[in-house]
């Protein structure tokens, strides 16, 4: 059947299978990059909607950081886990206690989510334990009131913090 084709030179057919076993290595070179090109397309696609998510990310946690550094020049606590109004209750009392502190009234307001306390002592007492009040996380003073008192030199102290 060939031999007709090898005959007549000049036919289609003679000319495509002349030009297939003289150009194998190109014609296979073709092929394979038409068949390899769209996987690799595919994974390049998936790789730069990966790359710009991760950017993405990366923008929404620089933002978190500068706001979190803006709260933290400004001494306000934000913290994601809300604490628990007992603990911090009880972390108060602690602290109180650990001074030595005469507690007058200790009245804690669930709906405000504001403690209110009243405690005497001197005043470099007093001084410490606001230092330590402050160091606790997710709280603010809303009011800090320092009264003078007859009895042994010791101050009145009244606290109004609220709980964030």
């Amino acid at each position: 059947m060939l031999a007709k084709y090898y005959l007549k030179p000049m036919s289609f057919v003679y000319i495509v299978s002349d030009n297939l076993l003289h150009y194998k290595l190109l014609i296979v070179t073709i092929l394979s990059l038409i068949v390899l090109s769209y996987p690799v397309y595919s994974i390049m696609d998936i790789h730069s909607k990966i790359e710009k998510e991760d950017t993405h990310y990366l923008l929404n946690v620089s933002e978190k950081e500068q706001i979190d550094y803006k709260f933290n020049k400004l001494n306000v606590h934000f913290n994601s886990h809300k604490k628990d109004a007992l603990k911090i209750n009880e972390e108060i009392k602690k602290i109180l206690v650990e001074y030595k502190m005469d507690i007058e009234s200790m009245q804690w307001d669930k709906e405000s989510n504001t403690i209110n306390i009243v405690f005497e002592q001197q005043f470099l007492a007093i001084k410490k334990v606001i230092e330590e009040v402050v160091k606790l996380q997710s709280i603010y003073f809303d009011e800090v009131v320092l009264t003078k008192t007859n009895r042994n030199k010791f101050i009145q102290c009244v606290l109004n913090i609220q709980i964030l």
